[in-house]
């Protein structure tokens, strides 16, 4: 079974999804309206990427 990660942000998703990680779809948020949810495959290199796109 895959673990997901939700990343809110616009830019981090697009970032991360031009890396080639596994973009599994976008949901609109539950939490807050109006604003996507962007779902992708929970990989080790997805979370190195994530704080590496955050930095910058």
């Amino acid at each position: 079974m895959s673990k997901y990660k939700v990343i809110m942000k616009k830019s981090l998703a697009e970032n991360l999804k031009g890396a080639g990680h596994e973009f599994v779809r976008d949901v609109e948020s539950k939490s807050r309206k109006g604003y996507r949810a962007f779902i992708f495959i929970q990989t080790p290199g997805l979370i190195e990427d994530m704080l590496k796109f955050n930095q910058e």
